[in-house]
C-alpha cells in the first residue's frame, strides 16, 4: 500500500522508456522496483539450481551459471536450460518442478549416467 500511495505522485508509466525513467525518479518506487528485481532473480536462481541438481549438473558449473542468471536474467536461464536440456528428458514429470506436471508414462530412452561426456557447450548470444 505504501508503494501504491507513491505511484500516483511519481508520474510516468510503462508505455515507453522515458516514462519508466520518470516513474523511477521517485525513491520509493525505485526501491520497490529494485526489490522486485532482486526477489525475482533470486527465486529464478533457486528454482534453476534445484533443476540443475535434478539433472546432476555439478555445483562447480552451477557456480558459473547462477551469477549469469542474477546479472543477465534470461540469458543465464537459457544457459541453464541448454546445459540441462530443459530437464524434461530425465525427470519423472514433464515439468521444470518435481511436484507438478504430468507424470512420465514410459521411462527415458537413456539414463543420465549413460550419456557420453560433453566436451563443449556452444551458446549463442543471439537469442533476442
Amino acid at each position: 500500500m505504501l508503494v501504491l500511495s507513491h505511484f500516483s505522485e511519481a508520474g510516468g508509466g510503462f508505455g515507453s522508456l522515458s516514462e519508466v525513467r520518470q516513474l523511477f525518479t521517485n525513491d520509493m518506487l525505485l526501491v520497490a522496483g529494485w526489490v522486485h528485481y532482486l526477489a525475482f532473480d533470486l527465486f529464478i536462481g533457486d528454482w534453476t539450481a534445484a533443476m540443475m541438481d535434478r539433472a546432476y549438473v555439478s555445483r562447480i558449473i552451477q557456480g558459473f551459471i547462477l551469477p549469469v542468471i542474477f546479472l543477465f536474467g534470461p540469458a543465464g536461464f537459457l544457459l541453464a536450460l541448454t546445459i540441462t536440456g530443459g530437464n524434461l528428458s530425465f525427470s519423472e514429470r514433464a515439468s521444470p518442478v518435481s511436484f507438478a506436471g504430468p507424470k512420465r508414462t514410459t521411462p527415458p530412452a537413456i539414463s543420465v549416467e549413460q550419456l557420453p561426456p560433453i566436451d563443449v557447450v556452444l551458446i549463442s548470444p543471439w537469442y533476442l
